[in-house]
């Protein structure tokens, strides 16, 4: 399933705003290396889940990087946007619960 978010004033279904085409090249990669790896997590389940957490600390460090030398910092403005901040990230967000497996 794809999702294509369109946006401004006078943008009708199907018409996706100018400034948002240059992004759509990465989007579209991002889309294979995601597909890529899930294919390949499923097929490699010798490898352990633990292993993934190297990467995943690597890319952070890395996409932090790239924060600060390439975008502005936007901080929530209002309590609401807050909270749902503090819920994105204290929430069991992609975990499903199988009888007999603890996650």
């Amino acid at each position: 399933m794809a999702l294509l978010v369109v946006r401004g004033s006078g943008t009708q279904l199907g018409q996706v705003a100018a400034d948002t085409i240059p992004g759509l090249p990465q989007r579209f990669c991002a889309a294979f290396i995601w597909a890529g790896y899930s294919v390949m997590s499923r097929r490699l389940k010798a490898v352990p889940t633990d292993a993934v957490a190297g990467f995943c600390l690597a890319t952070a460090v890395l996409a932090a990087l790239c924060h600060l030398m390439l975008e502005t910092t936007v901080w929530p403005q209002t309590r609401l946007q807050w909270i749902c901040i503090v819920a994105l990230g204290s929430a069991r967000w992609g975990r499903r619960s199988t009888p007999g497996i603890s996650v």
